[in-house]
């Protein structure tokens, strides 16, 4: 006779298990006001605990244990945990839900490396622990893109919305600026909605900063005016050169996306003039470098180059660069709206929340101290 297979059991990260904890230490806090429970009422015991809230009895168990930790209950020999005093009420997102709304265009290779695949990664990790759920819309899967209707049917206590500026329509923001629900944005101006986002002014400043302190005096900068994030990061730039008294950098325009060979030729013909090469982003800085291998220019030696944002991908250049920490937006974000849903507040003027954003000094920067 053929035995019956046992059920496997599944092993749980160190992450889920800390998440399960947490979320049902929050199901037992809840628990105890609502059962208006006062000090000495005993607690049901463990597997009567772990039936009501589903969660195993080693959840449960880690779950009393936080309790006991923070005083709220204490363990008697041969009887269920007892009650010493009541627990300041819960603020969790349990049972709340977020809609992440983006374009993350996931045939691109790279498409976990992108902003918004990140961001989104990091709020369920977040929101999770916190016993909520999190609604991803991808408006790149929609072929004719329309947020209402992307919304339509879907029931959420908050929205987060990252975009890029060409992705991001008028009729999008219009529609989100009427919502009665709070509202996020990341990386974007805060037109209707507090945003999060990168000190673009930092950036700048923190990238001049460098390369003045290494002494380069024949500088230029490269920008791409089309996005109003390079030029901030420009102006601060030259603003800096300027307030330290030094000679400003020769600022030269050229497309992130298309001017790769307009860039190469700008190397080959001009590179000699510069020791030192600010680039508003990486994919410039990258563009420059390998411009500056096929000229033959050698990097730092002959010419210093600096970029922004550290891609993991794009490590092996060993770039010297002003990291944007993408991990930090959603955090920053999630704590944000998690404020905004718990403790709402009048409506105020939307503001700026800033990420800063540290200088990663690499092998691509150096020279020309005293030259």
């Amino acid at each position: 006779m053929q035995q019956p297979q046992k059920k496997k059991r599944t092993r749980l990260t160190a992450q889920e298990a800390e998440n399960q904890r947490n979320r049902c230490h929050n199901c037992l806090v809840t628990y105890i006001h609502e059962s208006a429970m006062e000090p000495g009422a005993s607690l049901d015991g463990e597997r009567i605990l772990s039936q009501r809230f589903g969660y195993s009895l080693a959840i449960v168990r880690a779950a009393l244990t936080k309790l006991k930790e923070e005083g709220v209950v204490e363990a008697l020999p041969r009887q269920n945990m007892r009650i010493c005093h009541t627990p300041a009420p819960s603020q969790t997102m349990l049972g709340k839900s977020i809609a992440f709304v983006s374009y993350v265009p996931t045939h691109y290779a790279n498409y976990k490396e992108q902003r918004p695949s990140i961001v989104s990664h990091e709020l369920e990790k977040r929101l999770s622990a916190d016993g909520g759920t999190l609604l991803f819309v991808n408006m790149s899967e929609m072929k004719n893109p329309n947020l209402e209707k992307a919304l339509s049917g879907l029931e959420f206590d908050g929205l987060i919305y990252s975009s890029s500026g060409e992705a991001t329509t008028q009729r999008d923001l219009e529609f989100l600026a009427k919502q009665p629900y709070p509202v996020i944005t990341v990386a974007m101006d805060p037109l209707f909605a507090d945003t999060v986002n990168f000190d673009d002014e930092e950036i700048g400043r923190k990238m001049a900063e460098h390369i003045i302190d290494l002494g380069h005096k024949k500088v230029c900068l490269l920008e791409s005016p089309r996005f109003d994030w390079s030029t901030i990061r420009a102006d601060s730039a030259v603003h800096e050169f300027k307030r330290q008294h030094q000679e400003p950098p020769m600022r030269f325009s050229f497309d992130k996306d298309t001017d790769h060979q307009k860039v190469e030729a700008f190397i080959q013909e001009q590179a000699h003039q510069f020791t030192a090469c600010i680039t508003v982003n990486e994919e410039l800085a990258i563009t420059v470098l390998n411009a500056a291998r096929k000229a033959e220019i050698r990097v730092p030696e002959d010419l210093s180059v600096i970029g922004a944002d550290d891609r993991p991908s794009n490590r092996h250049y060993n770039l010297t660069t002003i990291r944007l920490p993408d991990p930090e937006l959603g955090t920053v974000a999630y704590q944000a709206i998690r404020e905004k849903i718990l403790n709402p507040q009048p409506k105020h003027k939307p503001k700026r929340i800033t990420v800063s954003c540290p200088l990663i000094v690499r092998q691509t920067t150096a020279v020309p101290i005293n030259e």
